[in-house]
């Protein structure tokens, strides 16, 4: 095809499984139709997680992120450059993967996440009048 776009056959790579991203130093994290489906495991890797400004909001709470403290803000312009600052600035690299992975930490209570996931259904069959809740319950729900 001549003088268009090119092919999108060009912009094909081979797949690569989670383990075998894990051994770059970067990875990099991009919202689909929806949130970014390896954003969490990226950041509970060693890797430095390489992402634009999160528009979805799930679960993992990505509002609360910070970039440049959890990830690293990246754009269509300064991809290069921040992969380029933080080759040579290990040190710093280390603190935003330490970061990451402390902000991963409040999820893997499973006892914690189990009574979260109870009280979020709670609310939901509360407000939308299915269930009626004990005064103890509803103390924890409003708000």
């Amino acid at each position: 095809m001549g003088g268009g776009k090119p092919e999108i056959k060009n912009f094909r790579k081979n797949f690569l499984s989670k383990k075998e991203q894990m051994r770059y130093k970067f990875i990099v994290s991009l919202e689909g139709n929806s949130f970014a489906s390896n954003l969490i495991w990226a950041m509970f890797s060693n890797s430095l997680v390489l992402a634009p400004k999160m528009r979805c909001e799930t679960w993992f709470m990505e509002g609360q992120l910070k970039p440049d403290e959890h990830f690293v803000l990246i754009d269509e312009q300064n991809l290069e450059s921040k992969i380029e600052y933080y080759m040579t600035h290990l040190k710093e690299a280390q603190e935003l993967i330490d970061n990451a992975h402390s902000y991963i930490e409040q999820f893997l209570d499973k006892r914690k996440e189990f009574h979260i996931g109870i009280l979020v259904l709670a609310k939901y069959f509360y407000t939308s009048k299915q269930m009626d809740c004990p005064k103890e319950i509803l103390n924890l729900i409003k708000g």
